[in-house]
């Protein structure tokens, strides 16, 4: 069963002299389209066309192509002989060989409806019964139609690889079970990853998930609309149940970006509500290039399921990627699109300057035209279409396959050359090599397996050797938030320090799409530890709903317990009810604070490779540039003088860092000579997170650099060594905390206070409070005589 678009249908009846009505009868002859989900035709059958309409999205049969064949422009066959038929009462009837059935939510049946589906037989029962008749004896072909169908897909190539002749496989009844398979492609034979050799083997050992593997593979490396066409054959093999009704489903299936599920995600752009869209449109745009995804977004966009402005974002997001995803089947769709005029606003409201037309459509046919321009420029490689199209046949026989939900799945990494042995092995290669990326994904693999805090403890440090480490987002909040949307989708795992310490840049609204964009990434105990630590401040309202669910549901899910002692500090017992935060913290963490999961211990094979790490990560940190450095020890050595200060400004700018600007200002605020425009530059710096770890808590500046801390929440302990870790460090003299029960924990301030950056710190206080005694009294035993304790205040005895 295949859709005929509205403006398709109603072009086909005027064709045909108007026969468009219910009891008409439409001599369609053909369906212009080869998508390789109809392959199974090859081998006989009948093509049931329907079409939506509207204005209460009726379900129409509108033709039936009775043993069609395949031509160069699609599917052509004896005209249809039925009578238009409405068949709105099967909908909850009909099944599919997926046994998903039709799920679409209201206003959305056509969109679910745009890959075509193989019926069972008992659908073809209840459609043929709908129309009153049975399968028609064909009449003779059109010379049209005969016309069409001699350019016919070319046979396979005698010297097609030997692999590629798979067993047939066993029939598989159309209402059968899925099989459930695990991660596949384990034993079969050596070939070269993405070769055709590789796909063949796959197919011969009726392995769908290794087949689809493989090809993306083949076509990320050709961008062949061939291979684009195998990749849905194969994908057409794998089932697209349960269905995905709502946000939260849809972003758990997104997180792991495994192809086997990318059918299942984009069926569901029917179903999901339209507010939901935005967040869609950014995570597909971080998928790995996908044909699937670029011909999805194609088809959608011949009938936008959304108009709105607010929904703008998923068409920004979606039909920007188009371009870098590269598959050039979509220009026919995007050409199509452009040619249909732009429709008319119902609203009064609607712009003079767009002839009535809404602000909508102007921008969605700039996006068409710009990802026409990327498209029209890729250059698809070579492959042997023969060898492609014997493949494609074996594909579509394949076994409908059922992906396991917690595969592991190949994710294409300029990260570094694939090692063997267990992750932390890895890991400590690829670090021995300088490879810190790809030493952070093999980390984070033994993570998800251990949850051990101390291997949690080292991802951090390893972040910090990242390029995006001291990077900051620009002051504007609209620049600020399209930074940040730029950097996730260029590489969210590599640029993860940036996008963290600014998860909040750019206004409420942007804060919470950065954190759905978030939510749509592999469990990592980086992203959990930081949107604890910004739980209790960081200008997000509480009673901003989706913010917070979508922020707890990643630190609930994710369970690194190095977040518990800051969720308990924050929420108590979690009785709270004053904000909404409180409630949805009770509803996603609650009993996960509470009553943390127990963690085992490493054993020791664990602690020596743990220690490896920490050793070369130890080597790395000493081998990084410290040109920065040399900088801030002129300043130091001068700290009277602007001279020093005004250089590494010069510096900071030439990088594109806005603490450079900071610097500048602050000196000429102190010398009384800002003008009025300078003076609002000033004020764009609240809130700003340009001063590395030490944002992370309060300070006072002298012309742009930090000089006193003051903390007024508790910080992770991990916090306390990201700031003992920072260069500005040194000019710190001393540290204080407001008079409130959030005190840190000893450690991690003594790790600041013994950090060789701490050059000029001689004073670190607390409350003198009975119930600060035990900062005191920890942070005594861990420093040491190198500082001289007076109740709760220590100085430097040095």
């Amino acid at each position: 069963m295949a859709i005929v678009a509205k403006a398709v249908f109603e072009k086909m009846v005027k064709e045909h002299g108007g026969a468009g009505a219910v009891g008409d009868v439409l001599p369609a002859d053909r369906y212009t389209s080869t998508h390789k989900a109809l392959t199974p035709l090859e081998g006989g059958g009948a093509l049931f066309l329907v079409t939506v309409r509207p204005p209460d999205e009726a379900l129409w049969l509108v033709a039936i192509l009775e043993s069609p064949e395949l031509g160069a422009n699609g599917w052509t066959a004896a005209p249809s002989t039925i009578a238009i038929t409405e068949v709105s009462q099967l909908k909850t009837k009909l099944a599919f060989s997926t046994g998903a059935g039709i799920t679409a939510k209201p206003g959305a049946l056509g969109m679910s409806l745009q890959t075509p589906r193989q019926l069972t037989d008992a659908d073809v029962a209840l459609l043929r019964g709908a129309t009153g008749g049975k399968p028609a004896k064909p009449a003779k072909a059109t010379a049209e139609a005969r016309a069409a169908t001699k350019a016919k897909p070319a046979k396979p190539a005698a010297n097609a690889p030997a692999a590629a002749k798979a067993p047939k496989p066993a029939r598989v009844q159309a209402a059968a079970a899925p099989l459930e398979r695990p991660r596949s492609g384990a034993g079969l034979p050596a070939a070269a990853p993405g070769s055709l050799d590789a796909i063949a083997a796959a197919i011969a050992a009726a392995d769908a998930l290794a087949a689809l593997d493989a090809a993306l593979v083949a076509w990320r490396g050709s961008r062949a609309p061939v291979l684009a066409e195998l990749v849905d054959t194969i994908s057409s093999r794998i089932a697209t149940t349960p269905a995905i009704t709502t946000d939260a489903d849809w972003t758990a299936v997104a997180r792991a970006k495994d192809p086997a599920h990318t059918g299942r995600l984009l069926a569901a752009l029917g179903v999901l509500p339209a507010s939901f869209l935005p967040t869609v449109g950014g995570t597909l745009a971080t998928f790995p290039p996908d044909p699937r995804i670029a011909m999805a977004i194609a088809t959608v966009s011949q009938d936008p399921p959304t108009t709105s402005s607010s929904n703008h974002a998923f068409w920004s997001a979606s039909i920007g990627a188009l371009g870098r995803i590269g598959d050039v089947r979509a220009l026919p769709l995007i050409a199509a699109r452009l040619k249909l005029p732009m429709a008319k606003s119902s609203s009064a409201w609607a712009s003079a300057k767009t002839g009535g037309v809404s602000q909508f459509w102007p921008k969605f046919y700039n996006l068409l035209t710009k990802a026409q321009k990327a498209l029209g420029a890729v250059s698809p490689g070579a492959v042997d279409p023969k060898a492609v199209a014997a493949l494609g046949k074996l594909a579509a026989k394949l076994p409908i396959t059922m992906p396991s939900a917690n595969r592991a799945v190949p994710v294409p990494s300029a990260a570094g050359p694939a090692v063997g042995g267990p992750p932390l092995a890895q890991a400590i290669a690829h670090l021995g090599a300088g490879r810190v990326p790809a030493a952070i994904d093999a980390m984070l693999i033994a993570w998800r397996a251990s949850k051990a805090p101390a291997l949690a403890d080292l991802l951090d440090r390893a972040s910090r050797l990242l390029p995006a480490h001291d990077q900051v987002l620009p002051l504007e909040p609209k620049a600020a938030h399209t930074a940040w949307l730029a950097a996730f989708a260029d590489d969210p795992m590599l640029n993860l320090p940036l996008l963290l310490h600014g998860v909040n840049a750019g206004g409420t609204a942007a804060a919470e799409r950065h954190i759905l964009d978030l939510a749509s990434l592999p469990d990592d105990p980086r992203i959990a530890l930081r949107l604890t630590e910004i739980t209790p401040f960081y200008g997000i309202s509480p009673e901003r709903a989706q913010y917070w669910k979508s922020l707890l549901q990643i630190i609930g899910r994710t369970g690194d317990v190095r977040t518990v002692p800051l969720l308990r500090r924050e929420y108590g017992d979690f009785s709270g009810t004053y904000f909404d935060h409180h409630s949805q913290a009770r509803k996603y963490v609650k009993d996960f604070a509470l009553r943390p999961p127990t963690i085992a211990a490493p054993d020791a094979a664990m602690v020596k490779q743990l220690g490896a790490i920490a050793t070369i990560l130890t080597t790395l940190e000493a081998a990084r540039d410290h040109f920065e450095d040399t900088l801030l020890d002129a300043i130091d050595a001068d700290w009277a003088n602007d001279g020093p200060r005004l250089v590494y400004a010069d510096w900071l700018l030439e990088r594109g860092h806005p603490r450079g600007e900071r610097i500048v200002l602050g000196c000429r605020e102190t010398a009384g000579k800002l003008t009025d425009v300078e003076k609002k530059r000033v004020k764009l710096f609240r809130g700003v997170r340009d001063l590395g770890a030490i944002s992370e808590v309060s300070y006072d500046l002298d012309r742009g650099l930090p000089v006193t801390l003051e903390c007024g929440y508790a910080q992770s302990t991990q916090t306390w060594h990201r700031i003992a870790d920072e260069p500005l460090l040194r000019f710190v003299t001393s540290i204080d905390w407001e008079d409130r029960r959030d005190t840190p924990e000893p450690p991690g301030v003594a790790a600041v206070m013994q950090s060789p950056h701490a050059r000029k710190l001689t004073k670190v206080s607390a409350p003198d409070r009975t119930d600060e005694q035990h900062l005191a009294d920890d942070l005594a035993a861990i420093v040491g005589p190198r500082w001289k304790r007076d109740v709760n205040e220590f100085t430097r005895a040095t």
